[in-house]
């Protein structure tokens, strides 16, 4: 019902203004309705980008810029790339996409050929993950550690390391000072010895 009622919205905007600032539609207008749309489907992600396009093309730039958003820059560049992506966008392939905008922009970075193969043998489908792309879609080997990931990882190493041998030097210091508290058992013994032989006399 929500969808549809935006649609309809959408649809009595018979275009996009021919320039920016002609605001056809409040701020709140697009501040509501994307908001409401970003998350509920493929669908409604797809529209969210559309409104997001809509959005530049209708307010003032610095209207536009003040949008109350419920997510950053980034976000917004990505959702207006996907509305914009001919094979992404397209109604006849949402019912076989990930309803994650994470994963929808991933694939919007495969190869037009390879997308529409991967959507036709089935290997892009609704419970794809972004992280499989790289070797289920383009068929790449797992992406190596970022050199700045394994320098921290060897920093991390490191002071592990250098904790675990002061625990050791604490650990043979107490071994240490123990046994020096402790009598060596055979002299014990022999200094014990006559003692207890003059008691049994």
């Amino acid at each position: 019902m929500l969808l549809a009622k935006i649609s309809s919205d959408n649809q009595a905007v018979s275009a996009r203004a021919s320039k920016p600032g002609a605001n056809a539609r409040t701020k709140s207008h697009f501040e509501a309705a994307i908001a409401n749309s970003w998350r509920s489907s493929v669908a409604g992600i797809m529209l969210t980008g559309d409104l997001l396009n809509q959005a530049e093309d209708e307010l003032d730039p610095e209207v536009f810029r003040a949008l109350k958003l419920p997510f950053g820059q980034r976000a917004t560049q990505m959702l207006r790339r996907l509305a914009d992506h001919p094979i992404v966008s397209s109604h006849a392939n949402h019912g076989s996409l990930p309803p994650c905008w994470r994963t929808l922009y991933e694939l919007t970075k495969v190869p037009d050929d390879l997308l529409q193969s991967a959507l036709a043998d089935g290997r892009i489908h609704p419970e794809l993950q972004r992280k499989d792309i790289r070797g289920q879609i383009l068929g790449l080997p797992p992406r190596t550690k970022k050199k700045s990931d394994l320098k921290a990882e060897v920093t991390r190493l490191k002071s592990e390391n250098t904790a675990l041998r002061s625990q050791v030097r604490e650990l043979q210091a107490q071994l240490r000072g123990t046994s020096s508290e402790m009598p060596d058992i055979p002299d014990f013994l022999r200094r014990t010895a006559p003692a207890a032989a003059g008691k049994e006399a």
